[in-house]
């Protein structure tokens, strides 16, 4: 016989016993009955049933929870016990992150991000957000990693325990191997409790907004406060409102308090100024404020905010002002932004140059033009446009007429005629 025949014979066999395991579960004794009707009455179900004939088993009921306890297959090969909760959501179904999961998100899959870095690396979860959000409170998505990693939190201590959990289409279903150490005396009660209690979280909320607003307040992930933020502003925008004006005034993370201030629109707006103009803030965070302030910001503040930034080197902030007064576009603010031209960050050199563009007149034409020859790459663009720009606003000019006065050093006239430029000399001319 040729290694070819063995191969196909040796495969055909393992087919075979793969069919008959599947097609013969392990017999249910009156022994593993008894076992489970225990473990039934010690975790106080009710409606008790022993099935003693044709699906052997037993089942009972927890409040609106339906549990059954049988013998089934695990992977299609090794006997386990197998314990079924229904009555969860059934919208929401949760798998373990592997090549399928990433396969189906690249084909535009609907996964939810939760905004727990650990769950959302670890679980592909399926459903509604508001749903999602509204149940994955941060006791909840412990007990759910545990349960999918293998652990069950017994009265206070982790239970290292083989199992596989899959939840989905209302149920919870957990397959507890019959061949692994003394696995084969699973569920226990204590097993049971902790499958019972991430079940009951698992139902569908009485009031979503509700449940919302409450992890908005009080979970410990920035990341799950902000998401549930905003999923009850587009869901529920009544019941959001005090929980904006809550994250707003008291977060302790000032992207949260920046982004709930910012859903407030217009009643936000003075928070929004507090955390721009704050020196407690991140200073990334208060740029971003001052951004989102645009066109509505007041020059006055954004000029007081770029001059306090200068002093303690919050140049992200700094630059974010020289924007604002920018947009604001009043010539009242080019001395402003004359002396952030000259700081020492690139940056922030840049952001005044590109608002001088808007706000400059000629006095600033001079700075604007040894910059540029000082510089390069975006800088050296900016301030070249500033000039353009000043040049265009000039009543009578024509493209490249601005000169440099002879009777006032340092001022900016028309040229006589279209040759005109603003000449500066060469520092590297020893001349």
């Amino acid at each position: 016989m040729d290694l070819t025949t063995i191969a196909i014979v040796l495969a055909c066999g393992a087919a075979l016993f793969v069919s008959f395991r599947k097609q013969a579960p392990p017999r249910v004794t009156r022994d593993d009955l008894e076992r489970w009707r225990k473990v039934a009455e010690h975790c106080e179900l009710q409606d008790i049933e022993v099935l003693t004939s044709g699906t052997r088993g037993v089942r009972a009921s927890l409040g609106e929870l339906q549990v059954s306890f049988e013998n089934g297959m695990r992977y299609g090969m090794a006997p386990a016990n197998v314990v079924t909760v229904r009555g969860l959501a059934r919208t929401i179904a949760f798998r373990t992150e592997g090549a399928g999961t990433r396969a189906g998100r690249a084909l535009g899959g609907d996964d939810v991000t939760i905004g727990d870095p650990e769950l959302d690396r670890t679980l592909y979860a399926e459903g509604p957000e508001r749903i999602l959000r509204a149940l994955l409170d941060w006791e909840t998505r412990r007990r759910l990693l545990d349960a999918f990693g293998g652990r069950l939190v017994a009265r206070g201590f982790l239970r290292p325990i083989a199992i596989r959990v899959s939840i989905g289409e209302g149920a919870l279903r957990a397959d507890f191997p019959a061949d692994v150490l003394d696995a084969g005396e699973e569920p226990r009660p204590a097993t049971l409790e902790c499958l019972l209690d991430l079940a009951r979280r698992l139902q569908e909320p009485a009031d979503v907004a509700v449940r919302l607003a409450e992890n908005a307040r009080n979970d410990i992930r920035p990341g799950v406060r902000i998401a549930c933020l905003r999923t009850l502003h587009r869901e529920d925008p009544r019941t959001a409102r005090a929980a904006l004006e809550a994250a707003a005034r008291s977060d302790e993370d000032a992207e949260i308090r920046l982004e709930a201030a910012v859903l407030l629109g217009d009643d936000g707006r003075t928070l929004v100024e507090e955390l721009a103009a704050s020196s407690s803030v991140d200073d990334a965070a208060s740029a971003r404020a001052l951004d989102h302030l645009v066109p509505h910001v007041r020059p006055e503040l954004a000029r007081r905010i770029l001059e306090e930034s200068r002093v303690t080197r919050r140049v992200a902030t700094a630059s974010a002002a020289a924007r604002a007064l920018g947009a604001a576009g009043s010539p009242a603010d080019e001395a402003a932004l004359l002396g952030a031209l000259q700081d020492e960050d690139h940056a922030l050199r840049t952001a005044a140059a590109e608002a001088l563009a808007v706000v400059g007149t000629t006095d600033a034409v001079l700075a604007l033009k040894t910059l540029e020859a000082r510089s390069s790459d975006r800088l050296q663009k900016a301030a070249r446009e500033a000039v353009a720009r000043i040049q265009e606003r000039q009543v009578g000019a024509r493209p490249g007429q601005l000169a440099l006065a002879t009777d006032a050093a340092g001022q900016v006239t028309l040229a006589p005629d279209e040759r005109g430029r603003v000449a500066l000399p060469d520092e590297r001319d020893p001349a």
